[in-house]
């Protein structure tokens, strides 16, 4: 039987971690009287373009959330892991800012883009800003109790994050233009994109619970694996829906090949491999093209096959937290958390 954590029943559950970060990441913010913050804001989707307040504008503040979990679950106290857990947050936002420029993306999240709107250059400066700010961040974990040695390994670790995610990126470019592409690599380029923050979160969770090295590693690794899940999932909902949208998602007419465009082109038949070849040679996909790519890969089962790649990622991130979830009175449904962490419903 399935008990809660007193400390999850206590705050109503995760959404009241993504609270506690997104409150502190706010006063951060408004803090700060010039407008390249309210342009930050706008990324967190906290304001409008005309630095005016929004409200009820929600996305999933998956990092944090995970950091902040790891802290508890290893007996830790999770307002310590605050600002780490802010800092892997502001670096989410900086890397998909720059992300969005590189892709070429005029909408995210339902909303038009930071550099859609103000332009590449001051795009550039919004991500460069919240990348600054994210080693700020950092050097609060002096303020809740760490020592000298302790906030040095915790820059250490995000910057190797940071460059994991940016090779990862640069081989990510470098595949664009090819149709040859091995799953085993594109899994680990994504891997690395995607589970480098998550890794470094899990990392930084157990830094600030004072964990033995042993586990600090076990984290990043169960991370990592969270990370790949959540990728496979995002590219699954976005070609296929989810509760928001039935429809492909508009950023996929890039020509972005994701994994179940790369199982497709691995498994087809010559025939349809040519015709989705095809699809992908054209300067611009249309929103039928994008149908036509959708019903090709269902002839494969691309759907069913992405989702076991996907829930074989997840069950390895459990598997490595699982023996953890009995450090606390109460037993942590580790499943359950993670599931609910990175927007997968059962």
């Amino acid at each position: 039987m399935f008990e809660v954590n007193d400390f999850m029943e206590n705050l109503n559950g995760l959404s009241n971690l993504e609270k506690k970060v997104e409150s502190s990441i706010k006063s951060l913010l408004s803090d700060k009287p010039e407008f390249l913050y309210r342009m930050m804001e706008y990324q967190f989707g906290w304001a409008d373009e005309n630095g005016q307040p929004v409200f009820g504008f929600s996305t999933r503040r998956a990092h944090s959330t995970f950091c902040m979990f790891i802290c508890d679950l290893l007996a830790g106290n999770p307002d310590r892991a605050t600002p780490a857990a802010n800092a892997v947050e502001l670096v989410q936002e900086f890397s998909q800012v720059h992300y969005d420029i590189q892709s070429g993306n005029p909408e995210n999240r339902r909303r038009a883009t930071v550099w859609w709107i103000w332009g590449h250059a001051q795009g550039i400066n919004v991500g460069d800003g919240l990348y600054a700010l994210a080693r700020l961040e950092l050097s609060r974990l002096r303020k809740v109790g760490l020592n000298d040695s302790k906030v040095l390994e915790a820059f250490q670790v995000l910057d190797e994050a940071c460059l994991d995610l940016f090779q990862s990126q640069f081989e990510e470019i470098l595949l664009e233009e090819k149709m040859n592409i091995s799953k085993s690599d594109y899994l680990r380029i994504a891997e690395s994109r995607t589970g480098s923050l998550f890794g470094v979160a899990g990392q930084l969770g157990a830094l600030t619970a004072n964990s033995d090295p042993e586990t600090i590693l076990a984290c990043y690794k169960a991370g990592r694996k969270l990370g790949l899940a959540f990728q496979m999932l995002d590219e699954i909902k976005s070609l296929w829906g989810d509760h928001q949208r039935s429809d492909p998602d508009p950023r996929l007419l890039n020509k972005k090949k994701i994994f179940p465009v790369i199982f497709t082109l691995d498994h087809a038949e010559p025939k349809i491999k040519r015709e989705l070849g095809g699809l992908y040679f054209k300067r611009v996909l249309e929103p039928s093209d994008l149908q036509r790519v959708v019903e090709i890969l269902n002839s494969v089962d691309a759907f069913n096959n992405c989702w076991k790649v996907m829930d074989s990622a997840f069950q390895e991130a459990c598997d490595v937290l699982r023996p953890y979830s009995q450090v606390n009175e109460n037993t942590y449904n580790v499943n359950k958390v993670l599931a609910d962490i990175i927007g997968l419903k059962r």
